[in-house]
């Protein structure tokens, strides 16, 4: 009998298309990385499945293949929760656990991974969270309220702050600079990512390794 793969979800904006090509490219994976509308669902998304020797060969650890769902938003950052959570919810399913738990969104939060920018972290650096505040970023908070806890995953992608902090709001819908996006990029004549994507990358899948079956005892 063929195990079933584990499910994880990746949500966000920045990043998600890079890993999405980084996920697909693996030797035996299957899936496109090119999103497709779910007008139904108000997101892009598309689904990949990452065998376990892809999953596991930097880490060394054996583990049931993934079915990863990268899920792009339709609706403003501020107000993206919600269809995050329903994407998360048809995909992944309600959980028993999470029903008596977290019954406002019947979703297990841990099994979803947030992408997000983040003002306090210089640039090309990166921290991974799981639960605390939002840190002011509506988002985050957006999600928070849809899934009625803190329980999920973020990486959280530095773009460190303008000089004039009422510059804020316009700073964070600039383009990113140019050594910015070689970073974060992905090269389809190489079939490689940026430097972060490729870092990012093992993190994320040690975390679906983690969280995707069953509830971390811990915070990451």
């Amino acid at each position: 009998m063929v195990a079933a793969a584990r499910r994880f979800v990746i949500a966000g904006q920045i990043l998600l298309k890079a890993l999405a090509h980084k996920a697909s490219s693996l030797p035996h994976s299957s899936g496109t990385p090119h999103l497709k509308l779910d007008s139904s669902k108000h997101v892009w998304s598309t689904i990949i499945t990452v065998h376990s020797q892809n999953a596991a060969s930097a880490r060394g650890v054996a583990c049931l293949p993934f079915e990863l769902m990268f899920c792009l938003p339709k609706r403003l950052m501020n107000v993206c929760g919600p269809v995050i959570v329903e994407a998360s919810k048809s995909f992944l399913g309600s959980s028993a656990s999470a029903s008596m738990v977290h019954s406002k969104s019947r979703v297990d939060g841990w099994k979803i991974l947030t992408l997000q920018d983040d003002l306090d972290l210089k640039p090309g650096s990166f921290k991974i969270q799981r639960g605390g505040s939002p840190r002011g970023h509506n988002g985050v908070r957006s999600v928070e309220g849809a899934l009625g806890n803190r329980d999920f995953n973020r990486i959280r992608l530095g773009i460190g702050r303008p000089e004039n902090k009422a510059e804020v709001a316009s700073y964070v819908l600039e383009p990113l600079g140019r050594d910015e996006v070689q970073k974060i990029d992905w090269d389809e004549g190489t079939q490689r990512g940026g430097e972060l994507v490729e870092q990012i990358w093992l993190d994320v899948m040690r975390i679906a390794q983690e969280h995707a079956s069953n509830k971390p005892s811990t915070s990451t």
